[in-house]
């Protein structure tokens, strides 16, 4: 998978702390997937939520390699019910993995590689889904982890963010330009 500047790189620490990726200028909400890689040796958790708070109980809670690196889950909301799960051994511990979440047509999807809709290993039916607009990662239970996201949207805060630099640029050049 290829990362263009844009994209996040994110590290975890082994402290089970839910971090918010909007803070990296990284939104759910217009999407119907995200793509990532993730590196660390167990215990890889993504939650998709409605609200910007992991106690809201609207999203999913996606567990990849827990419990020692035998067992994925997918659960209704932080900590919720479980859904599905697959027993199998998801990372390498060594390398990055290449993962994708998918949240569309009454399913939302985990699968392997960079290929969205194929390689799945949960799937879990929806009769009514969640809007999904925030996004949060961490690791613990003996790990860290290293994420890498592709990107290609911004959040609102990126884009005030980016106007700003703009606009000092400019400012700094029309001022240059009028003592010439």
């Amino acid at each position: 998978m290829y990362l263009a500047a844009s994209d996040i790189s994110r590290s975890t620490p082994n402290d089970h702390i839910w971090y918010n990726l909007s803070t990296n200028g990284l939104v759910a909400t217009g999407r119907t997937y995200l793509i990532f890689r993730a590196r660390a040796n167990n215990d890889v958790h993504i939650a998709f939520t409605s609200h910007n708070s992991v106690t809201s109980g609207t999203g999913y809670d996606i567990v990849i390699g827990g419990w020692g690196n035998t067992r994925s889950t997918l659960r209704y909301g932080i900590e919720g019910s479980e859904c599905v799960h697959t027993n199998h051994n998801p990372l390498s511990q060594t390398f990055f993995d290449d993962f994708w979440v998918s949240w569309t047509g009454n399913y939302v999807r985990v699968g392997t590689g960079t290929s969205v809709g194929s390689s799945y290993f949960l799937s879990c039916y929806q009769p009514s889904m969640h809007s999904i607009n925030f996004i949060w990662i961490r690791t613990g239970w003996g790990s860290s982890g290293e994420w890498r996201f592709v990107n290609g949207k911004c959040s609102p805060f990126q884009l005030f963010k980016t106007r700003n630099i703009i606009q000092s640029l400019y400012d700094s050049i029309y001022t240059v330009d009028s003592y010439i």
